[in-house]
């Protein structure tokens, strides 16, 4: 997890001090690219069958890489907090959005960060849908059927919530490293890097992700949340007399 944690941190300190606004050419590719991609991986995703022992044929532990094999076992408690964190995650940007030094850039974070949510979404369902990797809990043999032949269980590249946990809490870093300063602002980056590290970590722990899912998920989350903002991050003004050559008044006496 400190991989995370470290690109998180890189993240937000290049984008310190930032300003942001809206422009028509990038919003109108990033808009209708993100609806139309969680719209298409929605469909995908949701239009699969239930497995049957077919799809099981030569499931083995042995398979698994030696990086993934930290746990098979299925934990419905630790998946459920998951579950509860990711949605308190997602609407985090309400925590700031209405104070004084927000509210007059209100409408462009909101874009932004429908436009990382929803290009999150679609890329992470589309890609799910294609690989098709089993869960952990696909490998054990005391898991539930009901669980096991459900067609998420072919659902586990990438992680969909690491990668919305940290699309959605690098994005808060960025838009929080705007201000000078105290002590708002650490705790909200302290909190926004514990509760993303938070999830990820259930994920492997509830047996519903392996530790590549959800470390790929986390810098893909990340990546997505630091384009969305460096294409709306205001260009600095060009003083176009920086360069200008000094001049001197020179008279020659007769």
């Amino acid at each position: 997890m400190r991989i995370i944690i470290f690109a998180i941190l890189l993240f937000s300190s290049i984008n310190l001090n930032a300003q942001f606004s809206l422009d028509t050419k990038t919003d109108m590719i990033l808009l209708p690219l993100g609806v139309i991609g969680a719209s298409v991986g929605n469909i995908i995703t949701y239009k699969n069958m239930p497995l049957t022992d077919d799809d099981f044929a030569g499931i083995d532990k042995l398979n698994i890489p030696f990086f993934d094999r930290w746990n098979t076992t299925y934990n419905p408690t630790y998946a459920e907090i998951s579950d509860i964190l990711i949605a308190l995650q997602f609407i985090s940007p309400l925590t700031y959005s209405f104070a004084s030094e927000y509210r007059p850039q209100f409408q462009t974070n909101a874009i932004m960060y429908m436009e990382t949510m929803s290009l999150n979404y679609g890329l992470n369902s589309i890609t799910k849908s294609l690989i098709g990797r089993f869960r952990p809990f696909s490998y054990d043999t005391t898991t539930n059927q009901d669980l096991l032949y459900d067609y998420d269980s072919r659902y586990s590249f990438y992680s969909g919530h690491s990668s919305t946990a940290f699309a959605s809490a690098v994005f808060n870093i960025i838009i929080l490293t705007r201000q000078s300063g105290g002590l708002n602002k650490t705790i909200g980056v302290t909190l926004n890097i514990v509760n993303a590290t938070a999830i990820a970590t259930l994920r492997v722990m509830a047996a519903k992700h392996f530790f590549s899912d959800v470390l790929v998920g986390a810098l893909v989350g990340s990546g997505i949340a630091y384009l969305t903002t460096e294409l709306h991050k205001d260009k600095p003004a060009t003083n176009t007399n920086e360069f200008e050559p000094m001049r001197f008044n020179l008279s020659i006496p007769f």
